[in-house]
């Protein structure tokens, strides 16, 4: 998708529902997308009633992107490093973008994803199935001896009836 030309990229990220595919002016018609002088597309009304002055709004005006600084094809590019868990560093080398803005955009992407389980959890068990989950720390410290190793809890479970084995360790979930 990255390979398309921008008209084609935008007009899938309008397909999509990420981009407004029209936008209405104050007057209430719609209006027109254009290039600016600058570059930048924009969406403008030419109708009589409004010169000398022409209405504009901005291209991303009301959608995910509305105050992005990056292009559209580099915030995708960042999304889909974000999700193969490609570390910070690795997408600063690989996509040339300052680190803030790898930062923020890892950030944005995080939490759009924590708000999305929080209104839609997912639950284990019900009905007739069991859950069986147990927490441990795994050391090798033995009688307070030693040096002070760092604790991680884990979390193993069986879901009984499905033979599905989980955990999770130092944050990492594991199917097993």
């Amino acid at each position: 998708m990255l390979r398309l030309p921008d008209e084609e990229f935008q007009d899938r990220l309008v397909s999509m529902g990420l981009l407004n595919g029209s936008m209405d002016c104050t007057c209430g018609l719609p209006m027109k997308k254009k290039e600016s002088s600058r570059g930048v597309l924009e969406w403008q009304c030419n109708r009589a009633i409004h010169r000398p002055s022409r209405p504009r709004k901005g291209f991303k005006v009301g959608t995910f992107f509305e105050r992005a600084e990056l292009g559209l094809k580099a915030i995708f590019e960042l999304s889909y490093m974000w999700a193969r868990n490609v570390t910070i560093a690795d997408a600063e080398y690989d996509t040339g973008i300052a680190h803030r803005h790898v930062v923020n955009w890892y950030k944005k992407f995080r939490r759009i994803c924590r708000r999305y389980f929080r209104a839609n959890p997912i639950r284990l068990g019900g009905g007739n199935v069991i859950v069986e989950a147990d927490e441990t720390f795994m050391t090798r410290r033995h009688a307070g001896r030693g040096r002070r190793v760092r604790r991680y809890p884990s979390l193993f479970g069986v879901m009984l009836g499905l033979a599905l084995l989980y955990t999770r360790m130092n944050g990492a979930h594991i199917v097993l």
